[in-house]
């Protein structure tokens, strides 16, 4: 795993165990309960998918669970908003984890973007190669 990938997904597991810790600040009501058990989801679920995404069998799935990663980012952040927004929970703990959230939300769209592109670069070679052996077969 290269180092910047190593730092995301230890980065993101930060941000989970934070998460996990201000789940139990929120109010012992229907909907604490049920905005604590989605947030702690959906933020297990970013480290989770980045160290599955580790031991991908080919490119295709490496970025499918990247991708993933960055969905359940995505759902971590809204949350947040959730909870800053209904004032479940106030402070600057709160105001903390949704600039993380958003920075490593930020990081997994910049990293999806690149792999996307590096395969469609990868895609156009391979058949480019691909393309003059057809021709070259076909002449046989």
């Amino acid at each position: 795993m290269s180092k910047f990938g190593t730092e995301l997904c230890e980065r993101s597991r930060q941000l989970a165990v934070k998460i996990i810790r201000l789940s139990s600040g929120m109010p012992r009501n229907p909907a604490g309960w049920e905005i604590a058990k989605q947030i702690v989801r959906s933020s297990n679920s970013v480290p989770a998918n980045l160290e599955e995404a580790q031991g991908a069998i080919s490119s295709p799935d490496f970025i499918h669970k990247v991708n993933l990663a960055r969905k359940e980012a995505r759902e971590t952040l809204m949350w947040l908003r959730n909870i800053k927004d209904s004032g479940l929970l106030v402070g600057s703990q709160l105001d903390e984890l949704m600039t993380e959230a958003n920075e490593v939300v930020c990081l997994l769209v910049a990293s999806v973007k690149t792999l996307q592109s590096k395969q469609k670069t990868a895609s156009k070679e391979k058949s480019g190669s691909n393309s003059r052996f057809a021709i070259r077969d076909s002449r046989l």
